[in-house]
């Protein structure tokens, strides 16, 4: 189970910086100035001194949990584990295309 887990924290912090935004228009609230993921909400890499919190096995399960309540509000820690799954959909239908027009 150690294994599993350490293997999608590993996943999350590849994937979460290639989310530029995380719903709709608005900027992913997760990531540095320079792309890491900061999951801490201390806004670190616009002017904290801190160092950055990667997805790791001390993170907040609502990180982990995809939810999206409906309404205009959005729940940015529960979206992570969504759009990153929408990005893997996206990658793996781009890929198949590509084989399918060899």
């Amino acid at each position: 189970a150690e294994q599993v887990l350490q293997g999608f924290c590993a996943a999350f912090n590849a994937i979460l910086p290639r989310l530029t935004n995380l719903y709709e228009c608005q900027r992913n609230p997760f990531l540095t100035d320079d792309g890491r993921v900061d999951l801490s909400g201390a806004g670190v890499g616009r002017g904290a001194e801190a160092a950055a919190v990667p997805m790791a096995e001390d993170t907040p399960l609502h990180f982990i949990l995809p939810s999206h309540p409906p309404g205009p509000l959005a729940d940015a820690p529960g979206l992570c584990t969504i759009q990153i799954l929408n990005y893997l959909v996206r990658s793996h239908n781009e890929v198949c295309e590509e084989l399918a027009d060899l």
